[in-house]
């Protein structure tokens, strides 16, 4: 009766229910488990996070005791969600942990694989991308050792940005390549054209223009044949970005300029202003200060409206 009111919303008398329910069944470790997670589900649910807490706090050594896994599990992953709402990360970490722990003397592959994913993808959210890449890898190790392709490419696409992002250009070229492999290997159209943006990125960063260019343009190719106006104008900005560098001032221009277009009829104001910064760079390799006052004048006002 308790699941039924909670079903119609009606919150209040599913929590009475659960109550009565607390002394009238058999007081089991396992049914007293039961019971307080389902009560700290609801108040979960009403956004009532403290007394939430309190009650995963009773349900969990309930739990353990009576090794009533499948509740194991979801209590200290909505616990790490209550810890990670409230910027207590730590705790937040510390819960997804015990949990892959557990799951690792389970020897349980598929929660180890959602317990490591989550781990990586709330370390990435927080900006810490040391520990992110670590878990990444685990999961994408683990991936590969059971054959496990779902998202896989995705997962080394994300750890290729991560090494990028660390200055780790040549790991992340080798994760990023593997991964463009597997995605040729299944024909996916729209992971090979985004590979091939970030690995031309990646020859960038190492200043490798001859590579930046050919992955680059195959992007664009690619991208040109679906009509994906992003990947076009991503590819675009890199190539402009390169003949920037190598001082073919016209070229950058040119490519630049075709970028702006594709970006603002694509409504996207983050990635305009980017390439008005750095065509206020190309004015000031021309010496051209006033037009590269202007443009980074743009980029500035587009940044605050978007803030």
């Amino acid at each position: 009766r308790s699941e039924a009111f909670f079903l119609l919303d009606q919150l209040d008398s599913s929590i009475i229910d659960l109550e009565d329910a607390v002394f009238q069944l058999v007081r089991t470790d396992k049914t007293q488990a039961y019971i307080r997670n389902k009560q700290a589900y609801i108040y979960f649910q009403k956004d009532e996070l403290d007394v939430a807490v309190q009650y995963y706090q009773i349900a969990l050594p309930l739990a353990i005791r009576a090794a009533y896994y499948p509740i194991i599990f979801e209590i200290l992953t909505n616990l790490s969600i209550i810890y990670s709402n409230k910027g207590a990360h730590q705790a937040s970490f510390k819960s997804l942990k015990q949990a892959l722990a557990i799951a690792n003397q389970l020897e349980d592959e598929e929660k180890k694989k959602s317990l490591l994913n989550n781990i990586a993808t709330n370390y990435y959210s927080i900006g810490q991308f040391d520990s992110a890449s670590v878990y990444f890898s685990h999961l994408i190790a683990l991936k590969s050792r059971s054959k496990d392709q779902d998202y896989l490419v995705n997962d080394m696409s994300i750890l290729g940005k991560l090494l990028m992002e660390q200055g780790k250009y040549l790991q992340a070229q080798e994760q990023l390549i593997a991964a463009l492999k597997i995605g040729e290997s299944q024909t996916d159209t729209f992971q090979i054209m985004t590979l091939c943006t970030d690995i031309a990125k990646v020859y960038a960063a190492q200043s490798n223009w001859v590579n930046t260019i050919e992955y680059a343009l195959r992007a664009q190719r690619l991208a040109e044949q679906k009509d994906f106006k992003l990947i076009i104008a991503e590819s675009l900005k890199i190539q402009a970005a390169v003949y920037l560098s190598q001082k073919k001032i016209d070229l950058a221009k040119a490519k630049y300029n075709e970028a702006v277009v594709l970006f603002k009829a694509l409504n996207n104001a983050l990635k305009l202003a980017d390439v008005q910064v750095e065509l206020s760079n190309l004015f000031q390799e021309e010496k051209d200060y006033q037009k590269a006052k202007v443009y980074v004048e743009r980029a500035l006002d587009l940044r605050q409206n978007l803030a």
